[in-house]
């Protein structure tokens, strides 16, 4: 089993995707509790990247359920074994560390992998708190013994899954129906989405949006903000009758970060963000939902005089065309 691989280590470093969100930090949660509860002293729980967590749903979920994340800089030292949660080790949404031991634990499509890593990916299931919850059922853990964890992971399926809108496989409904959950925590996180400044950055990414009417898409562009307030605009985008994907950007004095959502089959959100990011940055996700980022130095040596929202709309219609 792969939690007794894990443990097999004197230290753990256990790390969530730059930008995290709910489901990350859950997942990362529910392991950092697991084994500390096995006397595995020596854990952390770790993220990095460009941004700190300035959301504030993010912020009372983990000062509310006693969460211990960190946020780490570049360059840090792993010892023992490093564990990636809702993400992939190399990929574009989190920092590499260097380690000799490597775990990915993951919900989404497998990228490439590095070579004698150990991994438990499942796309199937709509988060990666969910696979955690097996993880930690199937060693006869008690998770609702524990109630800042099961109200933890319940969030993190929330939030992956659209509020249960998305919930396909029967193990997520399982966890959704079997966690005791503090409902009143839950409503507070979800009413606590938007700060008055981000849901005034929303409405003009949304006034400003760009729609193109043949493909069906739209580029908005929205003032710096968290990551995580991009994939919300893009969300209440796609809610658009006329909108079958779109893409959300905000600009960065050494990057731009953007999102990308698509409800259609014939345009997958990480195939597109993959396409975008091509040789000047990177991006994946899921097939309805995906996001990346653009490195400023190299795109300004690649397109010197294109803006970004012709950026933007030039490659989605040539994603189109190809």
């Amino acid at each position: 089993m792969i939690l007794d691989q894990i443990a097999d280590n004197l230290s753990i470093t256990i790390q969530c995707h730059d930008n995290p969100d709910a489901d990350t930090i859950a997942s990362g949660f529910a392991l950092y509790k697991y084994f500390m509860t096995r006397g595995k002293y020596r854990i952390k729980l770790i993220y990095s990247g460009h941004e700190q967590i300035t959301k504030k749903n993010l912020q009372i979920m983990v000062e509310e359920l006693n969460i211990p994340i960190e946020y780490v800089p570049t360059p840090y030292r792993v010892s023992g074994v490093l564990v990636n949660v809702d993400c992939q080790y190399g990929s574009g949404n989190v920092t590499r560390f260097p380690s000799d031991n490597i775990v990915i634990i993951d919900h989404h499509q497998p990228g490439r992998l590095p070579s004698g890593c150990l991994r438990d990916i499942r796309p199937e299931y709509g988060s990666c708190s969910t696979i955690i919850w097996k993880l930690l059922s199937d060693a006869g853990f008690d998770v609702n013994a524990h109630p800042d964890l099961a109200t933890a992971l319940f969030y993190g399926l929330y939030t992956d899954t659209g509020a249960f809108a998305e919930i396909y496989n029967p193990l997520d409904r399982e966890m959704q129906d079997t966690l005791n959950a503090d409902y009143d925590l839950i409503k507070l996180m979800n009413n606590s989405n938007l700060s008055l400044r981000e849901l005034e950055i929303a409405g003009l990414a949304m006034i400003r949006a760009i729609v193109n009417e043949k493909w069906h898409f739209a580029i908005l562009k929205a003032d710096d903000c968290d990551s995580n307030i991009l994939g919300l605009i893009s969300d209440i985008c796609l809610q658009v009758d006329t909108i079958y994907s779109c893409i959300v950007y905000a600009e960065h004095p050494d990057y731009v970060k953007f999102s990308v959502r698509s409800c259609v089959k014939e345009v997958l959100a990480n195939e597109l963000a993959a396409y975008i990011a091509k040789g000047i940055g990177n991006g994946g996700g899921h097939t309805d939902k995906a996001g990346g980022l653009i490195n400023l130095t190299k795109y300004k040596e690649a397109f010197p005089d294109l803006h970004f929202e012709a950026f933007f709309s030039e490659r989605y219609q040539n994603f189109f065309s190809d």
